[in-house]
């Protein structure tokens, strides 16, 4: 099979429409269940939602990229060695996650038990789903890529339609997440994994280790809103409210995720070359052009931002302007940051990930304790100053990466 360059490989353009189709399906999935349920019924997803997308990003897209660095490092993945820190990283987000389910059982599952069985399943079945993922981009396979994201993306909102129709509750629109992840099977991902012998367990631990501790700041800043909200506030409206709103305005982020395993393998070459300049030419075009359209974003947010909660979701739904600019300008600053620190996840350098995201997490921390706005105010300015700092730092960092160092590839 003939294996385009840059990025023009075949598949390419699929995996682009999956990954749009992708995020229209988030978008529609929430739609269906507010308006199914209503606000205070649909609040059991948002936290669900909530905390499964956290700890998704946290533990679950790290273990695509570790995967794809790996299958396109022409070490194999489907063995014991190789699958072993996927597998350990796999089954703590289902752990932590049940965990949580547990503790906040009575107050925000309604008391029903099924939630922790639902829990882990949906960790389990996504950590399939992103280890397939990994594995198909790694062996420049995307449009498998892109027919992955179309199935699971139908799937759950197919599964969503008749799980409501037979019984309009919470757990209905929660099997319908956790199963929709299954149609990855469909792809038969395990027919590309190389034959080569597998790389070092111990330096793959090492990047995904630390690159899952930098995500778990990272995730805690961009998707903590609604849990920020439960602590401060605690009312199923408001909760909602904040899950909508935050959910709704990071499309364009989650679109990043699902397709930066394309973007990765392009960069690890360009790093491998040497060119310095062109690396750092490239970042500080993508963070000018990231600062504009935050100003944008801010300023678009505040005029229709509302508007489009409330004709999506109803009135119940609608936050303040205020709140929607802070929202819309602290998205695109997280996607620009995201985009960037690819070139540091080219060169294995998670720690600086790490230390880029906790300097974010920190800002917002602390504006959450010294602010007296009221509670999605407050929480909305947190996110925005914390995605600012974490925007600027990102940029200085990654523009400090020597050669050398994006060179390796954590072998």
């Amino acid at each position: 099979m003939t294996v385009g360059n840059g990025f023009r490989a075949p598949g390419t353009g699929l995996m682009v429409f999956g990954g749009l189709l992708s995020a229209l399906g988030a978008y529609l999935f929430q739609v269906l269940g507010g308006r199914a349920l209503g606000a205070e019924s649909f609040a059991p997803i948002s936290v669900l939602w909530t905390m499964f997308f956290i700890l998704a990003t946290v533990v679950l897209v790290p273990v695509e990229q570790h995967v794809t660095r790996e299958a396109a490092s022409g070490r194999r993945v489907l063995t014991l060695h190789g699958l072993l820190p996927s597998l350990v990283a796999i089954l703590f987000a289902a752990l932590a996650g049940t965990l949580f389910v547990l503790l906040a059982l009575e107050r925000a599952f309604l008391g029903d038990e099924t939630f922790l069985l639902l829990t882990f399943v949906l960790f389990t079945f996504y950590g399939l789903y992103e280890l397939a993922r990994g594995l198909l981009a790694g062996h420049r396979q995307f449009g498998l890529v892109g027919w992955a994201m179309i199935g699971e993306s139908v799937g759950r909102l197919v599964l969503a339609l008749s799980f409501l129709a037979v019984a309009p509750t919470p757990i209905s629109l929660g099997w319908a997440m956790a199963l929709g992840a299954l149609t990855v099977v469909a792809t038969r991902f395990w027919r590309f994994d190389h034959e080569a012998p597998s790389g070092s367990i111990a330096g793959s631990s090492k990047f995904l280790g630390v690159y899952v501790i930098g995500s778990a700041a990272s995730q805690a800043l961009l998707a903590g809103a609604p849990l920020a909200v439960l602590v401060l506030d605690g009312r199923p409206e408001l909760i909602s409210v904040a899950f909508v709103t935050f959910t709704l305005f990071r499309a364009p982020l989650t679109l990043i995720y699902l397709l930066q395993g394309r973007v990765l393998p392009h960069l690890i070459r360009m790093a491998e070359s040497g060119d310095r300049t062109q690396a750092d030419r490239l970042i500080s075009r993508i963070v000018a052009i990231g600062v504009a359209l935050c100003l944008a974003g801010a300023l678009t947010g505040y005029v229709a931002g509302a508007d489009v909660v409330q004709l999506l979701l109803g009135a119940e739904f609608r936050p303040s302007p205020e709140v929607a600019a802070l929202v819309a300008g602290g998205v695109v600053a997280a996607l620009t940051s995201q985009v960037v620190g690819q070139f540091l996840v080219a060169g294995g350098r998670t720690a600086a990930l790490t230390l880029v995201w906790s300097l974010g997490l920190a800002t917002a921390v602390v504006v959450l304790a010294v602010s007296s706005l009221e509670p999605l105010t407050r929480v909305a300015l947190a996110f925005a100053l914390g995605e600012s700092v974490a925007l600027t730092a990102m940029w200085r960092v990654s523009r400090s990466t020597p050669v050398q160092e994006l060179s390796q590839r954590g072998r």
